[in-house]
């Protein structure tokens, strides 16, 4: 069995060992996850123990979050096809790369430029046209003023039941 071989049945094992059973059930997500090679998104040394059930370190002294975790966030999203999803912490792009595969595109934020531009480029190099990695710091945020405002209640199927509130 070649590298690449060995490879893809390790993505198929930890699809089926470490996530479906411990419990995710959506398919296109599982689908995702058995395409999407998370073994790009390390550094070449780590490759053979990008699909164990564990974080990685990444460069920037950041990780790659452990599949498991991935998938049991992206899953509680319930992205649909014509969702627009904003992934704050683009790290390696790997959880950037399965959302692309479930939503119509993909928005991520990074701190670091170097992990930006190693994304980016990842991304790229792997046909993940409908993500976007943008470089930001978090720490400075801008706020506006627009003054008090009051709502009325939200009622309605997502809105307060008319005893919840008070009224």
């Amino acid at each position: 069995m070649d590298v690449d071989d060995d490879l893809a049945a390790r993505r198929r094992s930890m699809v089926d060992l470490q996530i479906h059973a411990r419990g995710i059930r959506d398919p296109a997500l599982l689908a995702a996850l058995r395409e999407v090679p998370r073994h790009e998104f390390v550094a070449a040394w780590l490759r053979r123990d990008a699909y164990e059930d564990t974080p990685l370190p990444i460069e920037e002294r950041q990780t790659i979050s452990q599949p498991y975790i991935v998938a049991l966030m992206l899953e509680a999203a319930k992205i649909g096809l014509r969702d627009r999803v904003l992934e704050v912490g683009a790290g390696s792009g790997y959880a950037s790369a399965v959302a692309s595969r479930l939503a119509a595109h993909v928005d991520a934020i990074e701190r670091h430029p170097r992990l930006v531009e190693l994304a980016r480029e990842r991304l790229a190099r792997l046909g993940f046209a409908n993500v976007d990695v943008h470089g930001s710091d978090d720490d400075r945020v801008r706020e506006t003023d627009l003054g008090g405002v009051m709502f009325v209640p939200l009622v309605g199927a997502q809105g307060w039941r008319a005893d919840s509130n008070g009224a």
